[in-house]
């Protein structure tokens, strides 16, 4: 039958021969057939590689602070700046100082905040109390901005009370709520009453 292939003519040969050479065809046609296995299984083609899906992130838009600088610096006015910039950044963002600019009396360090006036004062000069933004509103002290000497001109506050002050802002930064005296050494439930309706931020 010629549908047997190789493996029953090997077969039919290993019947007619017993013994040693019927033994022999056996194992012959054993090695072809195994032969041919590993043939079949080597040549097929590898799978595709399994491609991971690319998830596309959209990029977060920047957050930017608007600021307003004014003052001894080289180009006073408004200024986008991102973020979680300091004070440092809005001074030159503006040109930088100009000479004999008092930067001593700014936190540079400090955080800007969204609609934030910085004035860069000359050395003994003092913020302007009547323009909005950071300075607040009229007739009120700034924490912020007031310098020592301003600070000492609220009832009940002395030197020492002022010097707290101002230091508690160069550490810590900017006040953003007038509660946060209350944080200042000296300055308790009953010294916050008196003074709240004085000070802004």
């Amino acid at each position: 039958m010629e549908g047997r292939g190789l493996f029953g003519k090997v077969v039919d040969s290993a019947r007619a021969a017993p013994g040693e050479a019927g033994l022999v065809a056996m194992l012959a046609v054993l090695v072809v057939a195994s032969a041919g296995f590993v043939f079949t299984r080597t040549s097929q083609p590898p799978a595709p590689p399994i491609q991971a899906q690319r998830t596309e992130v959209s990029p977060q838009p920047e957050q930017l602070v608007v600021v307003h600088v004014a003052g001894m610096v080289n180009a006073p006015g408004v200024y986008e700046l991102k973020a979680g910039s300091r004070v440092k950044d809005a001074v030159e963002a503006a040109g930088g100082p100009v000479e004999g600019a008092d930067l001593d009396s700014l936190n540079l360090a400090a955080q800007v905040s969204d609609g934030e006036k910085i004035y860069v004062a000359r050395p003994g000069e003092a913020a302007p109390q009547d323009q909005g933004g950071a300075t607040g509103p009229v007739g009120k002290v700034n924490i912020n901005t007031a310098s020592q000497v301003q600070l000492e001109e609220l009832p009940g506050v002395g030197p020492v009370l002022a010097t707290r002050i101002v230091e508690h802002r160069q550490k810590k930064g900017r006040f953003t709520s007038i509660r946060q005296l209350m944080e200042v050494e000296g300055i308790g439930q009953k010294k916050y009453e008196s003074l709240k309706d004085l000070v802004s931020v």
